[in-house]
This record gives C-alpha cells, sequence and structure tokens, in this order.
C-alpha cells in the first residue's frame, strides 16, 4: 500500500526523496492528479508505463517551473507568446528539446511541457525539477480530480492535495499551430493560433 503525505513540507520532503530514490508518486496539479517520477529516470518511465497500461509509443508530459523548462527546451516565438499569456496554467506545449539527455531517456527530440499553477505542484517543483505529470489514470480512463479517485496501483506515494480543478490542459502543438487535445482554456488559445 503506497503511504499517503500531505502538501505540507515534510510531505514534500518524503515525495522529493521518493522521486530522488527512483520512485513513482501521485500528486495534484491544477487540473487533475498526476503520476510521476524524474524523467531522465529510464526504469522510474518504464514502471509508468506499465501503471499506466500506456503504449510506449505515446510520451509522457513533463512538468517544470519556467527557468527549468527554458533550460530543457526551446521556447520561442508562438510558443513563447502562449507560455507568456497562459503559464503557470492549463495550456501544454508540444517543444523541440534541447537537453539532450532529457531528450535520450523520453526517446524524442521534442515533448510535451507545461508549467503548472497551484501552490502544492510549484513547491512540489521546486524541491524536485522536472516531473513526469501525466494524469494519474489508466490510459482511456477519466482522469481523477481527488485522491479518493486515483484508483492506480504500484505507486510508492501519494500526495493528498485535496480537489484538483479538474478539466485537463489544452495540448498545443505550436510549429503546426493547432490543437491537439482541447481542455482548459482551449478557446483562448486558438484564438492564438
Amino acid at each position: 500500500m503506497p503511504r499517503t503525505v500531505s502538501c505540507s513540507e515534510d510531505g514534500l520532503d518524503r515525495a522529493r526523496e521518493a522521486v530522488g530514490g527512483g520512485g513513482v508518486i501521485v500528486f495534484p496539479t491544477d487540473t487533475v492528479y498526476g503520476l510521476g517520477c524524474d524523467p531522465y529516470d529510464a526504469a522510474a518511465l518504464g514502471r509508468i508505463y506499465d501503471i499506466k497500461k500506456r503504449p510506449r509509443s505515446k510520451g509522457l508530459p513533463v512538468l517544470g517551473l519556467r527557468p527549468d523548462i527554458e533550460k530543457a527546451a526551446r521556447l520561442d516565438g508562438r510558443s513563447a507568446e502562449i507560455a507568456d499569456a497562459f503559464w503557470p496554467g492549463p495550456v501544454t506545449l508540444i517543444l523541440p528539446l534541447r537537453d539532450e539527455n532529457l531528450a535520450a531517456s523520453l526517446g524524442s527530440s521534442d515533448a510535451a511541457l507545461r508549467e503548472p499553477s497551484g501552490d502544492c505542484t510549484r513547491k512540489l517543483l521546486a524541491a524536485c525539477g522536472l516531473l513526469v505529470g501525466t494524469s494519474a489514470n489508466a490510459s482511456g480512463s477519466p482522469a481523477p480530480s481527488s485522491p479518493d479517485q486515483c484508483a492506480l496501483t504500484g505507486h510508492d506515494l501519494l500526495v493528498d492535495g485535496g480537489r484538483t480543478g479538474g478539466e485537463p490542459s489544452t495540448i498545443v502543438d505550436c510549429a503546426r499551430g493547432r490543437i491537439l487535445r482541447r481542455g482548459a482554456a482551449a478557446s483562448e488559445v486558438e484564438r492564438m493560433l
């Protein structure tokens, strides 16, 4: 049975230790609960695919604070304008990676990245750096917006942050100027494309 901790300083320290030790955690974001790990840890990434029963051909999104995202990926032109308008917030951008180690671990030259809002999430990202942040549900099932809806097993720790916003982020392919998934703020993003 995975441990449950709160968004307290002690709980976030335990989450950071779990991630640093190759663990997989469930944590609240501003949109839904996420399943996360160190995106540079191939074994932990493999566990996430197994836990979610997600095809390995589908990439995993990465969450971070903007300075960490800008070190890992290229934000320019349209992507920078959208990030300026919606970050921190519920918009995920497909960006080319500049960090070769991250590209190698994710198995792609680009990735879906987002800077979330939400105090608990931002404190966790400040402690951990970049984190995989895929929804904490089996592929194809509804994303959970509260800890009691997190039915997945196989993770090491759950950070209980209460209810989240409940609506997944909008995913934008800036290079092609299109929305790949409509979610929160989709209409506003569409006007910028």
